[in-house]
C-alpha cells in the first residue's frame, strides 16, 4: 500500500509493507525546495542606499509578496504576475515610479522567465 500525504509545504510519500512487522519508507521533501518553473528578475534603482523600495508581486495560486531591493525570485509556476511599485519616502520627497511603469503584467511561462526594471524618481530628477 503507497500512502501520500502533504501538509504546509511538506510532502511525504510513503511504502507501507503489511505482512510480518510493519515497515515504512519514507521521502520528505523540504518546503524550500526549488519548485519547477521559471525566475522573475526584479531590478530597482533610484533610491538612496538607505531607502527601501516597496514593490508588492502578487501572481498565481495567490502568490503574494514584498520586495524591498533588487531581487530574483525563483521557482515560480506559470501564469501571470503583476509587479506594483509604490511610493516611497526620502530626504528629498517622495520618491515613485513614473505612472505608465508604475504597475507591470508579465507572463512567465514554463521555458521562459521575465526581468523587470524600476527606476524611482525624487521630485526635480528626470
Amino acid at each position: 500500500m503507497r500512502i501520500t500525504t502533504a501538509a504546509a509545504g511538506i510532502a511525504l510519500t510513503g511504502v507501507l509493507f503489511a505482512s510480518g512487522p510493519t515497515t515504512a519508507a519514507v521521502t520528505i521533501v523540504s518546503p524550500t525546495a526549488r519548485q519547477p518553473g521559471k525566475s522573475l528578475r526584479i531590478r530597482i534603482a533610484g533610491l538612496p542606499t538607505s531607502v527601501p523600495a516597496r514593490v508588492i508581486v502578487t501572481g498565481p495560486r495567490g502568490f503574494r509578496t514584498v520586495i524591498s531591493k533588487s531581487r530574483t525570485l525563483r521557482g515560480l509556476g506559470s501564469g501571470r504576475y503583476r509587479v506594483s511599485a509604490r511610493p516611497v519616502n526620502t530626504s528629498s520627497g517622495k520618491a515613485k515610479v513614473r505612472r505608465k511603469k508604475r504597475v507591470r503584467t508579465v507572463k512567465v511561462t514554463k521555458s521562459k522567465g521575465r526581468r523587470v526594471f524600476l527606476l524611482y524618481v525624487t521630485p526635480g530628477t528626470a
